[in-house]
């Protein structure tokens, strides 16, 4: 089994300023692009669960619903370029804490600083509503993980009873 890391990013450290030029939050109507993000996003990577379009709106309309915990609505975000959705960032309550559900970018978008951007500007909302962490769970060899490292997410112990 793959090695996936439990990180955190301490919300009550300095966050650098970001431009958050289209970035929007994400609205109900924007879940078909979002999976469609989802699919090209995963498509050929270590965490390649097989998924297609529809799995993968199932998956985002579950989470919207709760099934991982309560979605935090003010941290889906979306970044557009030319009028489609470029990546998005969506985050939960699990565990206690704020969590990153999701983090994707479309192949043709990555390397922008897209998910960067998005992930600063959902740990912003969440300390602005007095959050003090931040946790996601990726795969070691995801090279998101490398991105979080950056940003300042440190692995921590699993949570209790996980």
């Amino acid at each position: 089994m793959e090695s996936r890391p439990y990180l955190v990013l301490d919300l009550g450290r300095p966050l650098p300023e970001m431009d958050r030029s289209g970035v929007r939050v994400a609205r109900d109507a924007d879940l078909p692009a979002m999976a469609e993000v989802m699919t090209e996003a995963y498509r050929g990577t270590v965490d390649d669960e097989g998924e297609d379009r529809a799995a993968a709106l199932a998956e985002l309309r579950s989470t919207a619903a709760g099934t991982h915990g309560p979605p935090l609505p003010d941290t889906w975000l979306l970044a557009e370029e030319v009028g489609e959705v470029a990546a998005a960032v969506v985050c939960t309550r699990w565990q206690g804490l704020p969590f990153v559900a999701q983090a994707i970018t479309h192949p043709r978008w990555q390397g922008r600083g897209h998910g960067t951007r998005l992930l600063l500007t959902a740990a912003t909302v969440l300390r602005a509503g007095g959050e003090t962490r931040l946790s996601l769970i990726v795969t070691r060899r995801n090279p998101a993980h490398g991105l979080y490292r950056r940003i300042g997410f440190t692995e921590v112990p699993w949570p209790e009873g996980t």
